[in-house]
């Protein structure tokens, strides 16, 4: 069981993706997870407070899981904001996991160009966010 983290950012509008990505970092020993679906929404801590998950607190979220591409907010601007340090609650090193069904040639490198740990590519299987998880913390 990793102790290293104990509550874990998921910003995906896929609900079958964010229940996958749950199940990963539940084995990585974290079970306190905040779930938004939609990357506007994180950003507005009003609604963060009504997801079912909790909301964020200062220094409190040790890795953070982005889709890039979803409606109003996408991935990359979430990613900026946080490396940013704009983002209340939110450490700006915390890591990053991206996850995206569009990699594209030029992907990997504009999501590091944005501050992502790991860039991950859909389809991409429990075992392989586990041990990005693992890479990280």
């Amino acid at each position: 069981m990793n102790h290293k983290v104990r509550r874990a950012l998921i910003v995906e509008d896929d609900v079958h993706m964010r229940k996958l990505i749950r199940i990963a970092v539940e084995m990585c020993g974290c079970r306190n997870v905040v779930e938004v679906d939609n990357g506007s929404l994180f950003f507005r801590g009003a609604n963060l407070e009504h997801q079912k998950s909790g909301t964020i607190e200062k220094g409190s979220t040790d890795i953070v899981f982005l889709d890039w591409l979803m409606p109003d907010f996408d991935g990359m601007a979430c990613a900026r904001r946080i490396r940013s340090g704009a983002v209340d609650g939110l450490d700006a090193d915390v890591p990053i996991i991206m996850l995206t069904g569009n990699a594209g040639a030029d992907g990997e490198q504009l999501a590091a160009d944005a501050g992502v740990s790991v860039f991950l590519t859909k389809p991409v299987n429990v075992q392989a966010m586990s041990a990005a998880i693992r890479s990280v913390v």
